[in-house]
């Protein structure tokens, strides 16, 4: 049977060739779209390094001596003491956190001049202090956040030695910083993680020398941005300012929010106070609101697509398989079985696929080496397993299509009897 379908199969040369070609180009298509959403799927279904369930970012003001809500500090009566206004701010900002913190439900609180969700950016080029260099160009500059000690009980951090999120409070504590493990390779940074702890570095031009007291997992600002960027967690409880996130224990995140928001007016540590509490999975939603949106065009179109493509071949099997009706009738009469003719038709169905399947491979891996596939940047040292992985998911889909497009037309004309076909020859 073999020797005669390929004869068939080169006699019909010129419908087979241009069938091949529409088979490729479908094949280069579907994987070129599919490699792109499957490398978007990957980035938004990867772990942000934060844990931000059950998190809130509290939005503060201060009200300014001459405003209608300045509350004017109380004294001890030493004159010859006299706060300034930073020491004021700092004392307003103790006490209103600590009023928060005594709030049922709340676990942890910390401020950041960072915050996830966001695309900001606070680079500070660092080298190791045991290999100086004054070179600006050849500097780390990783995303440097200066955090209060309990930001690690916030966002639920946890260090790639098994250190606990409190165990991460005490290193901030002590003066020690948090690196990610995307901080190797960067300039000056070789080896592996676990050999940067206890490195010391220190900014350029400055003469301050810090300790890395332990390395955490890959930290990412937002669900669209791949894990590429270096980050550093510097502690700093005195002075702290920027955002002021807390975490609670409680699974209603919609309650907590609506018991916050009653008693917001009590939420208030001298001229500090709060105006306001928002999620941070609303923020995540604000922020990827378009983002999900495209993910989202791009599976209808892809869906769509699937559909023609589907439509398409089998079409073109079903109309193939029903010009061959009297071509099985004869086949029956002279004895092959219903199972021989099936055979014979998906056969060759599939052979001219695979005929298809390898120039496309070629071209797939053309786009993959010159990075005009998204997995090429995003995996630049895994990208053939990308290229192999979609290529075998095209190849099976096409399959079932080329399947269902012989099996219904094949199975029909099986049923009908030979000297019914054959009554007009």
């Amino acid at each position: 049977m073999k020797r005669k379908l390929t004869k068939q199969i080169l006699h019909e040369w010129r419908s087979n060739l241009w069938l091949v070609v529409e088979l490729i180009i479908i094949s280069v298509v579907l994987w070129y779209i599919g490699d792109h959403l499957a490398v978007v799927t990957d980035i938004r279904t990867s772990p942000l390094g934060l844990d931000t369930e059950h998190t809130f970012l509290v939005s503060t003001s201060y009200s300014c001596e001459g405003s209608a809500t300045y509350v004017k500090p109380q004294t001890a009566g030493d004159t010859d003491s006299v706060a300034t206004p930073q020491e004021l701010y700092l004392a307003d900002q103790d006490q209103l956190m600590n009023r928060l913190r005594e709030l049922p439900g709340v676990v942890a609180l910390a401020m950041s001049n960072g915050s996830p969700y966001t695309y900001n950016y606070n680079g500070y080029p660092m080298m190791m202090d045991d290999n100086p260099t004054d070179d600006f160009e050849k500097c780390a500059r990783p995303n440097t956040w200066h955090v209060m000690s309990d930001f690690p009980l916030v966002f639920n951090l946890h260090g790639i030695g098994g250190e606990t999120p409190e165990q991460l409070a005490d290193i901030l504590r002590e003066g020690k910083i948090l690196v990610t493990e995307s901080f190797c390779g960067q300039v000056g940074f070789d080896g592996t993680p676990r050999e940067l702890i206890n490195r010391k570095i220190r900014f350029y031009g400055s003469s301050e020398v810090l300790t890395i007291g332990a390395v955490i997992p890959n930290q990412r600002r937002n669900e669209y941005e791949p894990t590429a960027m270096a980050f550093a967690f510097i502690g700093r409880d005195n002075g702290s300012s920027g955002n002021l996130f807390l975490r609670t224990a409680t699974d209603n995140d919609d309650e907590f929010i609506a018991a916050f928001r009653r008693d917001l007016a009590k939420m208030r540590g001298g001229n500090m106070y709060v105006t306001d509490i928002t999620s941070l999975r609303q923020i995540r939603d604000d922020l990827h609101r378009t983002d999900d949106a495209d993910v989202r065009d791009m599976y209808v179109c892809m869906g769509f697509l699937m559909l023609t493509v589907f439509l398409g071949l089998l079409g073109t099997f079903w109309f193939r398989t029903q010009q061959r009706v009297k071509e099985i009738a004869v086949r029956k009469v002279s004895g092959a079985t219903n199972g021989g003719i099936f055979m014979r038709q998906m056969s060759e169905g599939l052979i001219l696929l695979c005929a298809a399947t390898f120039p496309a491979l070629a071209i797939d891996y053309v786009l993959e080496a010159n990075s005009l596939a998204s997995s090429a940047d995003y995996r630049p040292d895994g990208w053939v397993a990308w290229w192999l992985l979609g290529a075998l998911g095209v190849f099976v889909t096409m399959a079932l299509m080329i399947v269902a497009g012989i099996w219904f037309p094949a199975r029909k004309a099986m049923k009908v009897e030979p000297a019914e076909i054959l009554r007009g020859e």
